[in-house]
């Protein structure tokens, strides 16, 4: 029974691992394309940029050459006005998006930190859990104590079993201290 519940322990534990495993292949793939995404469309806003830009220049240039009288010149001046405006609004929105996707990323690197740190603790903690069932196994195989485990937290109860012999134990918690049930357990093993 001590066994089966083992392997039900390490199982359990197993797929806990394995289950954050997944997460976090699937945040660093989320954080992968969340990057590629960010990459994509700032080069496409820069391109916007960068059309606008030269799009504004040429029309400032038309501007300054057909600018004749003084309406044509001061519409044109509007027209580059306006555009240095769309510009500027553009970049602006570039930025708060920029910064939003910037957030978005911190928030899944430490999301990913954090589930990180929670594996490894559980890994810590099933590798300390194995290590002492191997010792407690190791301990109730070499001194032939089986442990009576449907008693109440203040006893200690059980059986020593030898090749020729079979004791019964009970001891009280209340009335002995560990010290002394483990030195009656050693007089009768």
């Amino acid at each position: 029974m001590e066994e089966k519940l083992s392997q039900a322990v390490e199982s359990i534990t197993l797929n806990q691992t394995n289950d954050e495993i997944h997460v976090l292949h699937d945040i660093s793939n989320q954080v992968s394309c969340l990057k590629m995404q960010y990459e994509k469309e700032m080069m496409a806003i820069r391109e916007k940029i960068e059309k606008l830009s030269h799009k504004a220049a040429q029309e400032t240039q038309q501007a300054e050459n057909q600018a004749t009288s003084n309406s044509t010149y001061t519409e044109a001046i509007e027209n580059l006005e306006n555009r240095f405006q769309e510009l500027q609004q553009a970049s602006r929105s570039a930025n708060l998006k920029n910064q939003k996707e910037s957030a978005k990323l911190d928030q899944l690197v430490q999301q990913k930190q954090s589930v990180s740190q929670d594996r490894n603790a559980i890994v810590s903690e099933v590798i300390e859990k194995t290590r002492c069932k191997q010792f407690f196994d190791l301990y109730t195989n070499m001194s032939g104590i089986e442990w009576n485990y449907n008693c109440s937290d203040n006893q200690v109860k059980g059986v020593v079993m030898s090749e020729n012999d079979c004791q019964s134990f009970h001891f009280s918690r209340s009335d002995n201290t560990s010290f002394e049930i483990t030195n009656k357990l050693w007089q009768l093993l």
